[in-house]
């Protein structure tokens, strides 16, 4: 839905995806049945080599990135009885550490960026800003002990998101 309207709104969408391929397709085609450019690009979201080739794969197939959504997010369930080590690290790969990988990459490949570190999935009309979009979860302001580790990234990227926000101005604005 999201892809969707961005495209109806003169994006030109990469898609990810890790294992629904069938879906991206099918993404794929109900943006290009809206006159925009979308490719569909598989990536696993914890693995850091993955995350930071991914921009790169975007702008090599529709030009420079100039828009991210953050929105892929692992949601297992954990608590304090049955957190692990594990079940944490889990959660902060794809939830926390790729956005972060994702907005480098952004940032780097806008032009005149080159060397700052921070920003990236879709890229827009001429005259849009760069911007980046971190989903959240209504569970930040509504805490409680279940899904742990997941609440615990998210607190996480909500902080992140800040802090990106006050990094990569002017260049880009950053949004939960």
């Amino acid at each position: 839905a999201i892809a969707l309207a961005l495209a109806a709104d003169g994006w030109d969408i990469g898609v990810h995806y890790r294992e629904s391929a069938d879906g991206a397709a099918q993404t794929v085609a109900d943006i290009t049945a809206l006159g925009r450019r979308a490719v569909a690009l598989q990536a696993g979201l914890d693995d850091a080599s993955q995350c930071r080739q991914l921009v790169k794969r975007l702008a090599d197939a529709l030009g420079p990135v100039t828009g991210l959504v953050n929105s892929a997010s692992r949601f297992d369930f954990d608590s304090i009885h049955s957190l692990t080590p594990q079940s944490f690290a889990a959660h902060l790969g794809p939830n926390l550490l790729a956005p972060l990988l994702l907005s480098q990459a952004l940032l780097a490949q806008l032009p005149g960026q080159a060397d700052v570190s921070s920003t990236a999935t879709s890229t827009a009309p001429a005259s849009t800003p760069a911007v980046i979009v971190n989903l959240l979860d209504q569970k930040l302001f509504n805490l409680n002990p279940d899904f742990l580790s997941y609440t615990l990234s998210k607190a996480a990227l909500q902080a992140a998101t800040t802090m990106l926000a006050q990094a990569m101005a002017p260049h880009v604005r950053v949004v939960g």
